[in-house]
């Protein structure tokens, strides 16, 4: 068999293996927080802040920790391993992504879904005269 034929489908097939790892790594189904408990890996859960309880930064430890109401309204508390997100007082949705570790959630990525600065005018409440 010819040895550059050989090395060649060897670089392929490792090829796609690495790439169907590194696509499996990437991928995080959404659920929520029972769900996260009985999953392998990392998870993405969307909820709301729960402003009733306290959130703090650490400065130290570069940790931001809040408390999110999952979908079906249990509650949680996420440490989030990084910055407070600028905009996170005005979000109407947060999706963390992480692993549940000893009832917390730990998040190493934080979206923030804000409303849009582009909502229409009857949206805002102003009407067009004719």
């Amino acid at each position: 068999m010819n040895k550059k034929l050989l090395a060649g489908g060897l670089f392929i097939v490792a090829f796609a293996v690495y790439g169907i790892f590194a696509f499996k790594e990437n991928v995080n189904p959404y659920t929520n927080f029972k769900g996260a408990e009985t999953a392998w890996g990392a998870v993405q859960i969307k909820g709301v802040w729960d402003q009733s309880k306290e959130s703090s930064y650490s400065v130290e430890d570069h940790t931001f920790t809040f408390w999110l109401k999952d979908e079906t309204g249990e509650i949680r508390q996420v440490l989030f391993h990084g910055s407070k997100p600028n905009n996170f007082e005005h979000a109407t949705s947060i999706v963390v992504k992480g692993s549940l570790e000893n009832n917390v959630f730990s998040s190493d990525r934080i979206l923030v879904k804000c409303p849009s600065k582009y909502q229409s005018e009857q949206a805002d409440g102003i009407k067009f005269q004719s």
